[in-house]
């Protein structure tokens, strides 16, 4: 996979960005923590409550399955509400539901209370969060997200017809500021409500894309008994393909900001040339001038040239300088964020293929993985 950022981008030298923390809801769980981290599981009185009560009784196993783990707030006789995990690799059925692996199952209780994964923010950072909400179950749900308990709009009830609802969006927290992931009664009360929750948070020093980062990688289902390694797989073809895009929609940003920089530099410089127009100040218009020219064509500005400038051309120069390093570095930090990004579900998928044993899968992602480790390499 190429990196797409353009010549001029690439050769910006800066040191790389701090380490992003990745938080994956259900990679995160805990059964013997809560608050567990950043991640607090729990529930509201009702329906419009917007209380928060932690679950207190955890259970470890749920016969009968033993691969089943969770907590329970224990208001109706079946424990709901509560959030579920399913701690083995591979897909369970339970009654009516079905739980997949690396997702969390979260069920209201029969009083409206809506089961709640909170995520609270470790520090004043930009965070990049990416999930989705999906049907478990037959009935119909209410899922939300709230941000310090403000609604997030575009979220829809989840149901046999509507399976899915996901979410994207960049948001700067503070540190304590609450992120939450709740689920309540849809229509005909809270029975068979359960509603899978997949989510990943990441954080940033500076204000990323909300495209900076895929949707978390599915699990991949055991390899069955009549299948056989398939080489480069599909799942390691379509997160190429999906780092490739964000890979060719950071470079398309980083041209079209650096365009609008430039517009406004030339801008800045025609009116300087007009105001030493009407002053008659023949040597400032011939020195703006000549410094349109350069900036148009992309010719470098000489200790020569800037010396022929008046200090108040100077200056906007070294504006401009000083802005278009702050915006090659942010591209830089993202484009290294990015890799890291991708070198962390490449290793996610190649212990994927491993466990399922398709070996030749899983050699194709690590030699994929060995490139960009040395695309990373100082």
């Amino acid at each position: 996979m190429a990196v797409f950022l353009a010549a001029g981008l690439a050769r910006a030298q800066v040191s790389p960005p701090p380490a992003s923390p990745a938080y994956h809801a259900a990679r995160d769980f805990s059964i013997t923590k809560n608050p567990n981290g950043p991640w607090s599981y729990g529930y509201s009185s009702s329906a419009t409550a917007t209380d928060f009560k932690l679950y207190a009784d955890a259970k470890k196993t749920l016969p009968p399955h033993p691969r089943l783990e969770g907590w329970c707030g224990n208001a109706g006789s079946d424990g709901t509400p509560f959030v579920w995990h399913n701690k083995s690799l591979g897909t369970i059925r339970y009654w009516t539901s079905v739980f997949p692996p690396e997702c969390l199952s979260l069920h209201p209780g029969p009083q409206g209370q809506r089961s709640i994964v909170r995520f609270t923010a470790p520090s004043r950072a930009w965070y990049i969060v990416q999930g989705n909400f999906s049907a478990l179950d037959k009935a119909t749900t209410d899922p939300h997200v709230l941000v310090n308990g403000k609604e997030l709009p575009g979220i829809g009830p989840v149901d046999h017809t509507h399976k899915r609802q996901e979410f994207e969006f960049v948001e700067q927290l503070e540190k304590g500021d609450t992120v939450d992931f709740a689920v309540g009664s849809g229509e005909g009360g809270y029975a068979n409500d359960s509603t899978g929750l997949e989510v990943t948070i990441r954080s940033s020093p500076v204000r990323p894309s909300v495209t900076a980062r895929p949707p978390p990688l599915p699990a991949l289902p055991p390899l069955g008994p009549n299948r056989k390694p398939s080489g480069e797989s599909s799942a390691l073809a379509g997160l190429k393909g999906q780092y490739d895009r964000r890979f060719q929609g950071l470079a398309a940003d980083g041209e079209a900001r650096t365009k609008r920089l430039k517009a406004e530099y030339l801008v800045s410089l025609e009116q300087a040339r007009q105001t030493a127009t009407a002053q008659g100040d023949l040597e400032s218009v011939l020195a703006v001038k000549a410094e349109i020219e350069r900036t148009s064509k992309g010719t470098a500005t000489t200790e020569t040239d800037k010396k022929a400038m008046s200090p108040g051309l100077l200056e906007r120069r070294k504006q401009y300088e000083t802005e278009l390093s702050r915006l090659l570095e942010e591209l830089k930090q993202q484009q290294t964020a990015l890799q890291k990004q991708y070198l962390e579900d490449l290793t996610t998928l190649q212990r994927q293929l491993t466990q399922r044993g398709d070996i030749a899968g899983a050699v194709a992602v690590k030699e994929e993985r060995e490139r960009v480790q040395a695309a990373l390499a100082p």
